[in-house]
């Protein structure tokens, strides 16, 4: 790491690989643009040793990692929770999750929060609205 200092990015765009694949086969290619959304699907975006590796020049102790595809459903919600959860297991120091919530499905994000909290331990919540 090139920093002593304990430095957190509280806004590190990542997504899992599984749900990084599926999105971009579903979009026909590189970029989701709907009513909610505007993507680019850059491989970049799921390459968790890239990720690292940029945290490292840069003196990143450790990163929140946050996306904005919650908006495109529940299901799409719950695999991202998922997918930040593994990458919490693998890499414990350098990662945090929040819970990424399906804000124009309420009663899915209400489900979604508390299995959030119960299944993957977070106590913060990210409800983004485009």
């Amino acid at each position: 790491m090139a920093s002593a200092e304990f430095v957190v990015d509280v806004h590190h765009h990542y997504m899992p690989a599984a749900l990084f694949d599926r999105l971009a086969t579903q979009a026909g290619g590189r970029r989701i643009v709907t009513n909610e959304i505007s993507l680019t699907l850059h491989p970049s975006r799921k390459d968790l040793e890239a990720h690292l590796q940029v945290m490292d020049e840069a003196g990143v102790s450790v990163s929140i990692l946050t996306d904005q595809v919650q908006v495109l459903g529940a299901e799409v919600a719950k695999l991202l929770n998922d997918g930040i959860a593994e990458v919490e297991r693998k890499h414990p120091t350098r990662f945090r999750g929040c819970i990424h919530l399906p804000v124009h499905e309420p009663e899915a994000a209400k489900r979604e929060l508390e299995r959030g909290r119960q299944r993957c331990g977070r106590t913060g919540a990210r409800a983004h609205r485009a």
